[in-house]
Formats: structure tokens, C-alpha cells, sequence
């Protein structure tokens, strides 16, 4: 794919970043996932509730450990570091980028959720996900990986069609 003009695109909402330890504000929840966000939007709804399902959130909230209301907390204190990250991932999320670039976004999860988030995002239909990360498991999900050595790039594994062919 090309992209004529770089800049314009890689903004949202083609384009949805968070960090590996996403900056909250002291407020709730949905307000902290629909921060940025066109409150125009028809469908907002269904895009939030997509954005907690992918994020992996409704489980902590069908579990009665979170809800939309709940505060964060100055940076999110309030909540957990697992839960912070899946806050900044579901605000990434709640404007259906097709591309996602992240930072480590499951290092302060637990191995079963982090497979759960990972799972439903991979499966969430046509996107591309740019992933910095140093843990196994995820490394293995992708599809073509690259190492940065002393500010030098190099491909240590292609694409998965190159592997089996």
C-alpha cells in the first residue's frame, strides 16, 4: 500500500497509538476512552462497547472489578496497571484505526489475559499492528519481525508465507 501523504495519515483515526504506560486523566473510565473522541459520532456506543470487548475490559467489568463510572485517578492510581493499559488500548481502539502502534502494550498483564487481548486483536478484522516488545509470546504472533541493535535494523524473521514456503 502506498501512502501519499504521511503525515496526514498517520494521525487519527487511520492511525491509533498508546504506550506502554498510557497517560490517564483524573477522571472516569468512558471518559478517559472517549477522550479525543467525536461525540457526534452516530454508532459512539457500539464503538465503545467494541473498543472494551477488544480491549479486554469487559471482562473486569462484567466481573464487578470496574465500570465505566469508576475514577481512575491522577495517571490512573486508581486503577490497576493492567486495567491502565487496557484503558489506553481501548482509547486507541474506540476510533477503528487500521493501523495500531504499540509500545509494549501487555507488559503489566497477566499471561491469560495478555493471550485474551492479543487473540481479539489480531482477530478484529483488517489491521496492521506495528508492536515494540520484548516478551516471547508476543513476538512469536508476528508476522515479519525486526531487531534494533545499536540504532541498526535488521530482519530476523520474514513474513509467515515466506516461513512455510
Amino acid at each position: 500500500m502506498e501512502v501519499p501523504d504521511p503525515g496526514s495519515w498517520f494521525v487519527p483515526p487511520r492511525a491509533g497509538y498508546v504506550s506502554q504506560v498510557p497517560r490517564l486523566f483524573t477522571d472516569t473510565v468512558r471518559a478517559n476512552i472517549l477522550s479525543g473522541t467525536d461525540p457526534a459520532l452516530l454508532d459512539l456506543d457500539a464503538r465503545l462497547a467494541s473498543a472494551l470487548h477488544l480491549a479486554t475490559l469487559d471482562r473486569d467489568i462484567g466481573a464487578g472489578l470496574l465500570s465505566l463510572t469508576s475514577p481512575v485517578g491522577p495517571r490512573g492510581l486508581r486503577i490497576s496497571g493492567g486495567q491502565a493499559q487496557r484503558v489506553g488500548v481501548a482509547r486507541m481502539l474506540v476510533t477503528r484505526p487500521s493501523l495500531l502502534v504499540v509500545d509494549d502494550l501487555s507488559s503489566a498483564l497477566d499471561e491469560a489475559t495478555e493471550a485474551e487481548l492479543w487473540s481479539r486483536l489480531i482477530s478484529s478484522g483488517p489491521v496492521t499492528i506495528v508492536a515494540s516488545s520484548n516478551r516471547p509470546n508476543v513476538i512469536e504472533m508476528a508476522d515479519q519481525v525486526i531487531e534494533v541493535v545499536d540504532g541498526r535494523c535488521r530482519v530476523i524473521r520474514g513474513s509467515r508465507s515466506q516461513q512455510t514456503s
